[in-house]
């Protein structure tokens, strides 16, 4: 398909701005479309106006029309409630393309006087007979023909199909607070009147179209985000108080204080719901489906709504409880006086004594699997917040104690005696010092945590007990379809186990994912509320990576022995998929660094057959425990896969994360959930729904992976403010510091 099968094409253009009485940007765009489009005409069949009258009115109301019969350029200006609206329609001739009417436009618009609420630019048209094909295929072909600011790198790949048979797309750029949208929207031949009616008007009437009406609406939420990121975000502004309360001494908090924090909670309550109104009013207003997920324009602004909402919903409850808790404190007499002081330095001195931690390992190098590789950076990170940190393996070489011994942690090999198991051995009594007094025990999943809980009741009985969470058994045993035995049945044995560990003193899930079932569940056990553990983010060296020369790199990292839970078949014919609608001449390599011993060339077969195609490279290399080497496959990936159909947190994605390499997370993955808290185009940029359908997902894969592939410099920029933002929220500092601070009110022998 060649860009020249698209014909008719229009240009619409859709200009928003509140009602503030004056509209001054406006009717200075009013009078520039007489003054340099030569619309002066009246449109006769609306019986409207061509000049606007002093004042406007205060409902929704048409308000005037002009257009200029040479030209057929038509302009409509309408009042909706309080927003002001113009929209101009540059019709079909002959001699005029895209790139035309949008250098027009350009003249046009200029200057603004004021801040516009929003814009948009159509660019709408009917492709020849044939109709549309594959949407990223018909998306790339008609590019060419978009005007060179209109286009950003791979926006073909993120339509969408609409239920009313049109193609959408959003062509230019993609920042959440954008003022300025550009979309393009193709009709198939006799769908002309449902493009027209979509877009413009639906021959005759004059009301604002739905695309229109949806298009304000969301303008609206991302005006809220321009004002919200204008404003001291919470941490800023709770820092201003404390440094008024620094300055207050002893003297009460001054009520302007909270009357302002008040204010403040008020402000993002309005906003957030100004936010789901302008939402829900939005979906109303499309008169389509709007997809539940998505790469696509519409699924966007879903996200962004969707996060924006929870955001503020958020920032204004921190705020309410900071307002109950730091201010109300401050504010009372025994607060601030001497035996407020005193009571405060003793909370302090409680606070900052010195912890000693036992973590219960069956392993300190990493070789079965990532629970080791977290584990090892925990420890570092509980010595880094001034834990004495104890870890108790089954038997360790000089290698890992050295290891350890490097980063502060004291490796001890836990007594033996022939004949019992390596797991019995870590139930005896750890040969530690003899002044070794262990406030508190860590204990992961099924694989310590019941050595945890009896080394609790046994031998450690006022000590806090501790139970990382890291799979949730019932999600995960399904996919293990190799197994003999009944699936069901090993899923609720798994479950009651791990549930049954987790009523220690308190239940640590990683990541939000685990963090929901665990709450479920503790809740019915009369726990106390899991606390939601995140490994960190930050790095020793942030400088951003450049992207390695030679044929790109695809990664995928794990075990291949769970290739279904993985969704190594995903990740295959995704990459197929992305290469037949990337240009011609690209080559790729897949790495796939998990193999078990023995099975690489079974392996390989397998993924190129899912590949199936031959300018994809495909190798295989075994599994690995080796951290450097590991690190040298996180460097050299152009994009590292993580689609899993279920994953309790996702250490490879946090990995890659880490490494500042590009990558695409599954949503069904607790880091997809964890970075549903960002901002919306830094979650679509990375996660990516998996649904049950693999033929969807393999489509939906495709197309994020053939973005990505098809500017990889942008990838590795997008990657490193990823990661830059998840190092600020989430730290190792932050995560050990959440363990150790954990009250031991009752003893964690459960």
């Amino acid at each position: 398909m060649s860009g020249e099968s698209v014909v008719e094409q229009e240009l619409i253009a859709h200009f928003y701005a509140f009602h503030d009485g004056e509209d001054a940007e406006i009717r200075t765009l009013w009078s520039r479309c007489g003054e340099v489009l030569g619309a002066v005409e009246p449109i006769t069949s609306t019986g409207l106006p061509v000049a606007l009258p002093d004042t406007l009115p205060n409902t929704s109301a048409l308000v005037a029309a002009r257009w200029d019969p040479g030209t057929r350029l038509q302009a409509i200006m309408r009042m909706e409630h309080e927003v002001v609206n113009v929209s101009l329609l540059f019709r079909y001739r002959i001699e005029h393309t895209w790139r035309d009417f949008d250098h027009v436009l350009d003249a046009l618009t200029g200057t603004p006087a004021g801040p516009l609420l929003g814009s948009a630019r159509l660019y709408v048209g009917l492709l020849a007979d044939g109709g549309p094909g594959e949407l990223a295929a018909t998306g790339r072909a008609v590019a060419e023909l978009l005007p060179a600011a209109a286009g950003t790198a791979g926006w073909w790949h993120e339509g969408l199909r609409l239920d009313n048979d049109l193609l959408l797309w959003e062509t230019g750029e993609t920042e959440d607070d954008r003022v300025q949208r550009r979309l393009m929207v193709l009709a198939a031949p006799g769908h002309g009147a449902t493009l027209s009616a979509w877009t413009w008007s639906d021959g005759g009437a004059t009301h604002l179209p739905p695309f229109a009406r949806y298009l304000m609406h969301v303008a609206k939420i991302r005006d809220q985000l321009r004002v919200r990121r204008h404003a001291p975000d919470t941490a800023e502004l709770c820092r201003r108080i404390e440094d008024v309360l620094a300055r207050c001494g002893s003297q009460p908090v001054p009520p302007a204080v909270h009357i302002a924090l008040a204010r403040t909670i008020t402000s993002l309550e309005v906003m957030a719901k100004t936010v789901r109104v302008s939402w829900e009013n939005a979906v109303a207003a499309a008169e389509v489906a709007i997809p539940a997920a998505g790469g696509d324009p519409v699924s966007r602004d879903r996200l962004l709504a969707t996060w924006f909402d929870q955001q503020l919903r958020d920032d204004a409850e921190y705020l309410h409880h900071y307002d109950r808790g730091v201010l109300m404190v401050s504010a009372l007499p025994s607060a601030r006086g001497e035996a407020g002081s005193r009571a405060v330095t003793a909370r302090r001195a409680d606070r900052d004594a010195v912890r000693t931690v036992l973590v219960v390992a069956d392993e300190w190098f990493a070789r079965l699997g990532g629970i080791s590789t977290l584990n090892r950076s925990l420890c570092a990170a509980l010595v880094g917040v001034g834990a004495q940190v104890y870890c108790l393996v089954p038997k360790s070489s000089a290698e890992e104690r050295a290891d350890a011994d490097a980063v502060g942690v004291q490796l001890v090999d836990a007594l033996s005696v022939p004949g019992i198991s390596e797991r019995e051995s870590l139930m005896r009594r750890p040969p530690l010092p003899a002044d070794a007094a262990i406030d508190t025990i860590i204990g992961h999943g099924r694989v310590t945590g019941q050595v945890a809980r009896a080394l609790a009741q046994d031998h450690y009985p006022t000590a806090v007990r501790l139970h990382l969470v890291h799979v949730e058994p019932d999600q995960v045993e399904w996919h293990k379809l190799d197994r003999k035995n009944d699936m069901g049945e090993r899923a609720e044995e798994r479950s009651k186990v791990e549930i049954a560990l987790a009523a220690a003193t308190r239940a640590v899930p990683v990541g939000p994912r685990l963090e929901e079932w665990m709450r479920r569940e503790m809740h019915v056990e009369g726990a106390p509320t899991p606390v939601r553990f995140v490994p960190g983010f930050d790095v020793a060296d942030p400088r951003p990576r450049g992207a390695a020369p030679g044929v790109p790199q695809i990664l995928l990292l794990g075990r291949a022995e769970d290739a279904e839970i993985k969704g190594i078949d995903i990740a295959a014919g995704a990459i197929g998929h992305a290469m037949r609608v990337s240009p011609g001449g690209s080559r790729w390599e897949l790495l796939i660094r998990g193999a078990p011993k023995g099975q690489a060339a079974q392996l390989r077969s397998r993924l190129l057959a899912w590949i199936n195609h031959p300018a994809v490279d495909v190798t295989v290399r075994n599994y690995t425990p080796d951290r450097a080497e590991i690190d040298r496959d996180l460097r050299r990936a152009s994009l590292v896969l993580m689609p899993s159909r279920v994953e309790g947190f996702g250490l490879v994605g946090h990995e890659a994360i880490r490494a500042g390499a590009p990558c695409l997370v599954s949503g069904r993955s607790g880091l997809g959930m964890l970075l549903a808290d960002l901002p919306g185009g830094q979650v679509r940029q990375t996660v990516v729904p998996v649904t049950r359908t693999l033929a969807t997902d393999i489509e939906t894969w495709g197309s994020r992976i053939a973005a990505v592939m098809g500017n990889v410099g942008a990838a590795l920029g997008t990657a490193d403010d990823l990661r830059t933002v998840l190092a600020a929220r989430h730290t190792w500092a932050m995560a050990a510091r959440s363990l150790i601070e954990i009250d031991g009110g009752s003893p964690g022998v459960a």
